[in-house]
């Protein structure tokens, strides 16, 4: 990890035209990410369809990632690696950590864990 430089932080518009000027303006930066995180799946598909409208390729020439495991994310092109956020186990887990601490009970919230794993597709 000493080797990486430090994460950059880019708005991208939900535009594919402008999410492609995005990506040109990243690969021809000094140095040139390899790979994008993005705040979401709808994010991801939109600098993916820029990709594509500059002839980029994920992950050949910019490996992307998205969050939240959108239905879409499956049916991108390339299908999207994704974070996924188990909200349903989430929030029954804070239902009942609401309910003990109402009858009295002492809870620590911040002992509270979402359960999120990796779905794993052709974008990464």
């Amino acid at each position: 990890a000493a080797d990486l430089a430090p994460p950059l932080a880019a708005p991208v518009p939900l535009d594919a035209d402008q999410a492609a000027r995005t990506v040109s303006q990243w690969r021809n930066a000094a140095a040139p990410p390899t790979a994008v995180c993005a705040y979401n799946d709808e994010v991801a598909l939109a600098l993916l369809a820029g990709m594509r409208a500059i002839d980029l390729s994920a992950p050949d020439d910019l490996a992307v990632i998205g969050s939240d495991d959108i239905p879409a994310a499956a049916f991108a092109v390339p299908p999207l690696t994704t974070v996924a956020l188990d909200s349903g186990s989430l929030g029954a887990d804070l239902a009942h950590a609401l309910q003990r601490s109402l009858d009295g009970e002492p809870e620590d919230f911040s002992t509270l864990r979402p359960s999120v794993h990796v779905i794993e597709r052709r974008s990464t």
